[in-house]
């Protein structure tokens, strides 16, 4: 998840008519609809005798609804959106607070977790040239910044003893290069590690 995204989410909490809301049973429907023979108006207890009413097991949100009528009584279409945007909502930002407390808890074994492959392209993408070395057991990024020529080395095998300090220091260098912490790298960099493994 990158800030677009979240600052869409936001942006649809804004907008959306402030909590709480509640979810509640519905009451249930007559398939005479007008033409009771009760001369029912509306459903009561009652109703749940007669042949013509179903009971429903669904349920609305009070004040929110009807999702399929977005400007009826009261029901606009921010609330439609964020309701409905909701499911996929949550779980991403449940995600991305699991991936947020995964890293805090250690960033130095986050770093571990990245992949050089992931961190090279990243810095590829982000216009880092790499200069060239005779050693293959390191990669060399350099970029001008501000002034500024910063540096970034990329240990190209998880057997060496210092994977984790090198990426560590690597990725602290991105960080301050482009003026950013280094966790909001390393959750992007972990995010493509983890989409490698899973896809590649």
């Amino acid at each position: 998840m990158d800030k677009k995204r979240l600052e869409e989410i936001k942006k649809r909490c804004r907008a959306a008519t402030p909590g709480p809301w509640r979810c509640e049973p519905a009451e249930g429907y007559c398939v005479k609809n007008e033409e009771c023979g009760f001369s029912k108006e509306y459903v009561d207890e009652d109703c749940e005798k007669c042949e013509y009413f179903s009971a429903s097991k669904e349920a609305y949100v009070a004040g929110a609804l009807p999702l399929y009528f977005p400007d009826y009584n009261g029901m606009s279409t921010a609330n439609a959106e964020f309701a409905a945007n909701a499911r996929q909502d949550i779980p991403d930002m449940l995600n991305y607070i699991d991936l947020l407390e995964e890293i805090l808890d250690d960033i130095p074994k986050a770093c571990n977790k990245v992949e050089p492959e992931i961190l090279e392209q990243y810095l590829r993408d982000n216009e880092w040239g790499m200069f060239p070395v005779r050693k293959e057991e390191v990669k060399i990024f350099q970029k001008k910044i501000r002034g500024e020529l910063f540096q970034v080395n990329i240990p190209q095998s998880r057997d060496f003893w210092d994977y984790e300090i090198m990426m560590d220091i690597g990725i602290g260098k991105i960080a301050g290069a482009e003026n950013r912490k280094p966790w909001e790298i390393l959750v992007n960099l972990i995010k493509r590690s983890k989409e490698e493994r899973y896809f590649g």
